[in-house]
């Protein structure tokens, strides 16, 4: 394996553009409520992993505590981190989520 083949591995490719766009996300409930656990956290990480297939960004690294969420998202260039986010206070809550959905979500971005 040379070094190029190594240094360049990291990197994506699409037709004219390589990119490697990854963002560290974080996010906590209102007033960091300790509410992200059972059936809560499950159904989170699976609407996670939905929402970012749909929009063709893949999810390196998950890490859902209690009381927040950390996640390292590799974005391509054509999708903007802003709209990224499928809990932020303009998106609704996924339908079937418990009453305490309500709670709104505090998003910090990191790159």
């Amino acid at each position: 394996v040379s070094r190029k083949d190594i240094t360049v591995s990291r990197f994506r490719k699409i037709s004219h553009v390589i990119w490697h766009c990854q963002y560290h996300i974080v996010w906590v409930p209102k007033y960091r409520y300790r509410m992200l656990d059972g059936v809560l956290k499950e159904e989170l990480r699976k609407s996670l992993h939905l929402f970012c297939g749909q929009k063709s960004c893949e999810i390196l690294e998950l890490n859902i505590q209690k009381e927040h969420v950390h996640m390292i998202v590799m974005v391509p260039p054509k999708v903007s981190i802003s709209d990224l986010p499928p809990l932020g206070a303009s998106h609704k809550p996924p339908f079937g989520w418990p009453r305490q959905s309500h709670v709104l979500w505090a998003w910090i971005f990191t790159s």
